[in-house]
């Protein structure tokens, strides 16, 4: 019989708990021995507020004793606090549903209040009526005392069918309130919505809004200011956390997922998710957003905690293995005869069988980078160039700039729309003062969001050309300050320009730049020097080489 419950699941993958399906197999075989025929009570609200609980002990005990009218024998109670209308998250449901339709378990009547109880989109609707005419289940409505089975006639399951799309368009204006309030409480309020308080916070009842929990604070701040030293990497802090119990309040050890989750939640510099952005909140927050965004940028590098020596590695972790993305190491030898110190990069991939440790030296890598960067470098006369290919992407910026405009000025001509309706309703006093001054309140915060998200637009749009042209200028000086500077300086700048600097197999060597360099760096760019429509300047005794400089051996 284990075997059998076990492969039991909803209608969203999720196991059935193992102990609830003892206790309703034991109720079965108690209803089969008083003679009694077996049933299920289903029994909801539709939120999850704590008055809510008086509303569903009210359904229980009403449905209990519909069953007990009738005779039968409650073999389990399933009772919902749910938010969700779409089916694949109506967990609770979608176990029921499926329960029915299993052999192990043969119940086949469930009490509800209504319809309006049972289901709340279209799918549920067809799966109750599926498991009416295909596996023989009766529907109980004790509210109105109305039973629905497959042998139901046509002009009951009409009525059923009005009052499910009754329920449904329901549940959908239902639904579409509560994104209006969740939207103007993140956006305009500037608190989250629909998140459980992380570990260090609690949520204020009275104030409605999340506040430092001083029980658990003590231990965030800890995390926070050991991890963020950087003498850990993410592996050796959980370690260093599970050593010296720093537990979660759950008691169970940290894992490495667990642990990066919590070190990557923005609630904890002030700020929270919403609808895929990031907005900045009212609630407190343990560290500061510059903080955050620099631990960030160290978790997604992997990079493990502080390097030592890195005054005699310049180069450490900036060059990686095109084929595992690894870093070369630094590593100092000292020369025969007190010749003096030399510094090589080290690196042997793993990804490549039966691979020898491949080997540099720091001084060639600097050489290469002179080229690379000696390559890149603009012809002064290639500017109106640059700005005929620059021309098409700020075409489609323009374009893209336009719609939006035009979606934000719609928006805010609805709402005048809806002021002008507020005033006719006030006129023909069907509302009243203080319902008009509420809505005309919420009206005009809705403005202001869309006057400001305009106002950003539109600067975007003035400033991104001039940006465009200020940034290739400045790309024009940087080969020649560049190489005019020491490897400290070089490093330094390329650190700016550049994520890392890649070498593929064949020894070829590559700069990730980032943005907006990457842009201007594009293959477009360097295919007309390749092809001699631009002529880099000849300065400093430098080459023409290839883009990517090929490694001497």
């Amino acid at each position: 019989m284990k075997n059998q419950t076990s492969s039991l699941f909803d209608h969203s993958g999720r196991p059935l708990d193992h102990d609830t399906l003892q206790s309703i197999l034991r109720e079965y075989k108690i209803a089969v021995r008083d003679g009694k025929p077996p049933c299920y009570l289903f029994n909801r609200v539709s939120t999850k507020l704590v008055e809510q609980e008086t509303s569903l002990d009210q359904q229980e005990y009403d449905s209990v004793a519909f069953a007990e009218k009738k005779g039968y024998h409650v073999v389990h109670k399933f009772r919902v606090q749910e938010t969700a209308s779409k089916a694949s998250k109506r967990v609770v449901f979608n176990q029921m549903v499926n329960l029915l339709r299993s052999e192990t378990v043969p119940v086949r009547i469930v009490i509800f209040k209504s319809p309006d109880r049972s289901s709340r989109n279209k799918l549920d609707k067809v799966r109750l009526d599926e498991l009416r005419a295909k596996y023989g289940v009766i529907l109980h409505y004790y509210a109105s005392g109305k039973t629905l089975s497959g042998d139901s006639h046509y002009s009951d399951e009409f009525v059923d069918d009005f009052e499910s799309v009754v329920a449904v368009q329901y549940a959908r204006e239902h639904g579409q309130k509560i994104a209006s309030a969740y939207k103007h409480k993140a956006l305009v309020l500037k608190k989250a919505v629909g998140v459980r308080p992380p570990m260090g916070y609690k949520f204020n009842k009275e104030t409605r809004s999340f506040v430092i929990d001083e029980e658990t604070s003590h231990k965030v701040r800890a995390l926070h200011t050991t991890f963020d030293s950087g003498a850990y990497s993410l592996g050796k802090f959980v370690e260093y956390c599970n050593s010296n119990h720093l537990f979660p309040e759950s008691g169970i050890p940290w894992t490495k997922g667990r642990m990066e989750k919590l070190l990557k939640n923005p609630f904890y510099c002030g700020w929270f998710r919403f609808k895929g952005a990031e907005l900045q909140g009212s609630h407190p927050a343990y560290i500061t957003r510059e903080r955050f965004v620099t631990r960030l940028k160290r978790l997604n590098q992997r990079q493990n905690g502080i390097v030592s020596n890195r005054r005699n590695h310049l180069l450490s972790r900036f060059v990686r293995c095109e084929l595992c993305g690894r870093s070369y190491e630094g590593e100092t030898q000292h020369g025969a005869h007190d010749s003096g110190e030399y510094n090589y990069l080290k690196h042997k991939c793993p990804k490549r069988k039966g691979a020898v440790e491949h080997r540099i030296k720091e001084s060639q890598v600097f050489i290469w980078l002179d080229e690379i960067v000696e390559y890149s470098r603009f012809h002064p006369h290639f500017t109106e160039a640059l700005k005929e290919i620059f021309r098409k992407p700020l075409k489609i910026q323009k374009k893209s700039i336009q719609t939006a405009m035009a979606q934000l000025d719609a928006q805010m001509s609805r709402i005048a729309s809806k002021r002008m309706r507020l005033l006719d309703l006030y006129a023909d006093e069907l509302i009243n003062k203080a319902e008009l001054r509420t809505k005309h309140s919420e009206l005009d915060a809705e403005m202001r969001l869309l006057q400001n998200e305009r106002a950003a637009v539109a600067m975007n749009n003035d400033n991104i050309f001039d940006q465009i042209v200020e940034t290739i200028d400045l790309l024009r000086e940087i080969p020649i300050i560049f190489l005019q500077d020491t490897f400290e300086g070089k490093i330094k700048v390329l650190r700016k320009l550049a994520d890392f600097l890649v070498i593929s197999p064949d020894g070829k060597l590559e700069l990730k730049w980032v943005a907006p360099y990457s842009f201007l760096m594009r293959a477009e760019i360097l295919e007309l020097q390749a092809n001699g429509q631009i002529e880099p300047l000849k300065k400093h005794g430098f080459k023409k080489v290839s883009v990517c400089a090929q490694e001497r051996t």
